[in-house]
């Protein structure tokens, strides 16, 4: 956080205690309390007059392009949607950065709040496990909810499952048998440095990146890969879910081949590694961080390998796994399934899907696998008007309704407790092909999902409370009958609704 900013907050924070008490609603503030405002509340501002009206649930004008490129509409999303048209906003939307420092001080300030993504994995494991995995949710629920980039964070939530780790499993120490971490100590660094710093990037950094993420490594059991016993867990993964899909075209010779190319890459675990104590360690190996990736050649298979039909010839060393990437993105196959992959998560699943496909894979050939040239193709081709419905997953539904709702929210166990009853505890998916695409898998959760929205409109979610305005429940009530109620009632109505389970 910059130093004008800390100085801003401390400052408009000295002028509340000292009594400045000046009245005024949200959108209608004076100089000094919209800073306190910028300071404590995340949501964007909306003008209190006129404020834009929330569009009935069933409005295509806007809804299908804000619930599927983003987490659904809200007030400030809609009258942003109506200023720039829908080629305007997904022009900009496009443009996202990787940093944060345009997002409001007091999302920025919340984030900064959130030591697990500041603190070295080696010495984040003094940190109790509950306090880690709520911070690591309290992240994904505050920059989905608030964020102005709502298309990275779609992005950011898509390959995070599709590149998943189970937080919760306990992956064994390299050179300490007898040692063994919980992987939710590395995956804070996973989340920023190979799925937030690559969503918009190209399909190859981003898959690079997680061939060098020692969480993912630690998941898939690549730290103890050696050329005595390469492991094919990582390897097989790595074509079947990361890139080339299930019905890629290679064999089980190819996967063998990948995991002899990829060992040697192991997680640095040596006591006291990191500190750099020459000539403490005797294996001839440079010492690194504990929990960062490298690469020891004295554990890599350097013969000869033949993947997808090339040789790739003895003596690569650590150029064996950029020269496997290399064959891997460039592919078909690849193209074909990380095309479909994005179809069925932001268009759908229908007779058309395969055709839309074809034309995201091409964009990926002709791109290198720009990742916003390809969404680009998606959101502009002519089948995505008419997209079939999606049942939102349990994180969609409920940062939709926070959106909807104007929900003012810290994303703590309030609400992580309720995603966890709907099915969807964050990082807690132990398989790796990452929570079901199908909108089979959710619709045993729609008591949950009815709990949740009856719990947040009337104030029993833990801290967080919504906007009960009149109007803009009446508004998001248009599609159902009246009935005399309380806004509050009509509100948790509409939440319940099908029109707003699904998108």
């Amino acid at each position: 956080m910059k130093r004008r900013e800390l100085l801003l907050g401390a400052g408009v924070a000295s002028a509340a205690l000292v009594g400045c008490q000046q009245k005024g609603k949200r959108g209608d503030e004076g100089p000094l309390r919209e800073a306190l405002r910028s300071v404590r509340d995340p949501r964007p501002l909306v003008p209190a007059s006129p404020r834009p009206p929330m569009r009935p649930i069933g409005d295509t004008s806007h809804g299908l392009m804000l619930n599927r490129a983003a987490f659904g509409p809200s007030a400030a999303e809609l009258q942003r949607f109506d200023e720039l048209g829908k080629d305007g906003w997904l022009a900009e939307q496009l443009k996202a950065p990787v940093h944060d420092d345009d997002e409001s001080l007091a999302l920025r300030w919340r984030l900064k709040g959130l030591e697990v993504f500041h603190t070295p994995a080696y010495e984040l494991r003094d940190t109790p496990q509950k306090v880690v995995m709520e911070q690591l949710g309290r992240s994904a629920i505050l920059r989905a909810t608030y964020s102005k980039w709502q298309l990275r964070e779609r992005l950011c939530d898509f390959w995070a499952n599709h590149l998943n780790i189970y937080a919760r499993k306990v992956y064994s120490a390299p050179t300490r048998p007898n040692t063994a971490a919980e992987l939710m100590y590395l995956l804070p660094t996973d989340l920023t440095h190979v799925v937030r710093q690559n969503a918009l990037g190209s399909v190859k950094d981003v898959i690079r990146a997680s061939m060098k993420s020692a969480a993912m490594l630690g998941y898939l059991d690549q730290q103890v890969s050696d050329a005595k016993h390469p492991n094919e867990n990582y390897a097989r993964e790595l074509l079947e879910l990361h890139t080339m899909g299930v019905d890629g075209g290679y064999s089980q010779r190819d996967v063998m081949e990948v995991a002899r190319c990829l060992t040697g890459w192991t997680i640095e675990d040596r006591f006291l590694s990191g500190l750099s104590l020459s000539g403490l360690f005797q294996d001839g190996l440079p010492d690194h961080k504990t929990g960062e990736v490298y690469f020891n050649d004295k554990r890599h298979d350097d013969g000869e390998k033949v993947v997808f039909g090339t040789k790739i010839p003895a003596g690569g060393g650590k150029k064996d796994a950029s020269t496997v990437l290399d064959l891997i993105a460039a592919h078909p196959s690849t193209a074909r399934f990380i095309s479909r992959k994005l179809v069925r998560y932001f268009y759908g699943d229908d007779e058309h899907s395969a055709g839309l496909t074809e034309k995201v894979a091409a964009t990926y050939q002709k791109s290198g696998g720009a990742i916003t040239a390809m969404v680009h193709t998606l959101f502009t081709a002519s089948e995505f008007d008419a997209a079939p419905p999606i049942l939102k997953r349990p994180f969609d539904f409920t940062i939709s309704a926070l959106r909807a709702t104007n929900a003012l929210t810290d994303g703590s166990l309030g609400v992580q407790d309720h995603l966890t009853r709907m099915g969807q505890p964050l990082y807690e998916w132990p398989m790796p092909d990452g929570y079901p695409e199908k909108n089979q898998a959710w619709t045993g959760s729609l008591l949950a999902r009815w709990n949740f929205a009856i719990a947040l409109t009337s104030g029993a979610v833990a801290a967080t409370q919504i906007d009960t305005d009149k109007d803009a429940a009446g508004a998001l009530l248009s599609p159902l009958p009246e009935f005399s109620g309380k806004p509050e009632e009509r509100l948790a109505l509409a939440l319940a609704s099908p029109d707003f389970q699904w998108k």
